[in-house]
């Protein structure tokens, strides 16, 4: 079941609808200043504001009201964030009060209000969490469960060395999931039903300015291309399998006098022209290897027309595996193009993923592009082929590494991808040329002060 709102960004419930955030509200940021933050029915709100006003710290706590990350509200001083939903209901976060050792938290929706549990900063420490489980190793069980969970739905990926990647292309070591792991732990014991109802389907993902143009970016490179890689294999995958299906299907359709549908050369030969226009578009994206099947030659004898049709019919139905990912590499591949210099074009291969070519058909290495290229290579990648997607995307400053001319498209980008996708973005930006005129878009922290 699911409905359309008028307002917000797009979540998903356990009940399986869709519910948008309308509004946020920030009591006594940093200690004195409070927002009232409305969100855009186009799905595209840009926050904007001076240096100090909060901007990154609004879209970080955000993100921990749906990922219930206690390292962010220890960081941040704040007194309450409500989150208001398209239907009504909401979200709210208070920090009861705050001393040297630790905070207290109030989870709870608009309604109803419930003190969760006292965070200590030693909670950080993993040794001492495990410590305290009287010397049983249930929790290091536990942690190594967390993590084969998280491998298997890919949010994570081993690299050597004993690290990971995040599906944004951040680095990650073993302490930093062992401090994902308490905090969830920790916090999911108390934090009520009704809150958990809400967010525990939900899929954030916070693409923050280190993120983008950390320095760890020419391996973020290599690894959303790892990841169109295996979306292409995935997809040829199942093109296998359909065919397998279909084909073992042909001989008890050919014998069926029902599936046998009388039609002229003429239209046989359109259906042909078709299919094989698809087949070398798949081909140019990656999806297929093998070459289109010859054509007919200059007669088809009248009652072979009928199997021939069923025939391409077949064939037709075995490429419907690729209209999704035909439609992402496809506007992955025309953002790209728009934005790397002339002599440069994007290409796809089941060994590579992404590949960049020159003029002359060779391959450029993709950390040799330059830092902005890289930066929209891998934007677009990950809200393109993130799996799963995510319920909303919150991007801090997108104008870093990026020439005036992309910044001017950056939101017309955006667009075209929520198109697609049917995810909601929140940016938060110092730059006119991004606003680019969207004053309906736009929340200026200095207005939205209450």
């Amino acid at each position: 079941m699911s409905f359309k709102s008028r307002d917000g960004i797009i979540l998903s419930t356990t009940l399986g609808k869709k519910m948008h955030i309308s509004r946020v509200i920030v009591k006594k940021l940093n200690g004195s200043i409070s927002y009232d933050i409305p969100f855009h029915p186009s799905g595209i709100t840009l926050i904007t504001g001076p240096n100090g006003y909060g901007k990154t710290s609004v879209l970080r706590l955000i993100d921990a009201m749906f990922n219930i990350r206690l390292d962010t509200f220890a960081q941040i001083t704040f007194e309450e964030v409500e989150i208001e939903l398209s239907d009504g209901s909401g979200l709210a976060v208070r920090k009861l009060s705050e001393v040297l050792e630790g905070f207290n938290l109030s989870f709870g929706t608009r309604s109803s209000r419930k003190k969760a549990f006292h965070f200590q900063s030693k909670d950080f420490s993993f040794d001492d969490f495990a410590a305290e489980s009287d010397g049983s190793n249930s929790y290091s069980l536990s942690f190594d469960k967390f993590i084969r969970e998280k491998e298997r739905k890919g949010t994570i990926r081993r690299l050597p060395g004993g690290r990971w990647r995040g599906r944004s292309g951040e680095a990650l070591a073993l302490e930093d999931l062992q401090v994902e792991f308490m905090k969830s732990s920790a916090a999911l014991e108390e934090v009520p039903d009704e809150y958990l109802s809400v967010v525990r389907n939900s899929i954030p993902l916070f693409l923050s300015a280190h993120r983008l143009h950390g320095s760890d970016q020419a391996t973020a490179v290599d690894l959303v291309a790892e990841q169109v890689r295996s979306q292409i294999k995935l997809a040829r995958d199942e093109h296998s399998k359909a065919s397998q299906r279909i084909d073992q299907d042909f001989p008890r359709k050919l014998l069926s006098r029902s599936e046998l549908i009388p039609c002229t050369e003429l239209e046989v030969r359109q259906a042909f022209d078709r299919l094989a226009e698809s087949w070398t578009r798949y081909r140019d994206l990656g999806l297929l290897q093998e070459p289109s099947f010859e054509g007919f030659g200059k007669g088809i004898q009248k009652d072979r027309l009928s199997i021939a049709m069923l025939f391409l019919e077949d064939q037709r139905k075995k490429l419907e595996v690729f209209a999704l990912i035909e439609k992402r590499l496809m506007l992955f591949r025309a953002l790209v193009d728009e934005h790397l210099e002339l002599n440069k074009t994007v290409t796809f291969s089941d060994i590579k993923g992404i590949e960049i070519i020159d003029t002359r058909g060779t391959p450029i290495p993709l950390t040799r592009l330059s830092s902005g290229e890289q930066q929209l290579l891998v934007l677009f990648a990950t809200l393109l082929f993130c799996e799963p997607l995510p319920s909303f995307v919150l991007i801090d400053e997108p104008e870093l590494s990026l020439h005036p001319s992309w910044q001017k498209s950056f939101v017309e980008n955006i667009e075209r991808i929520r198109e697609l996708v049917e995810v909601d973005f929140v940016l938060a930006t110092h730059s006119p040329t991004i606003v680019d005129g969207r004053l309906d878009q736009m929340v200026d922290l200095w207005m939205a002060q209450k």
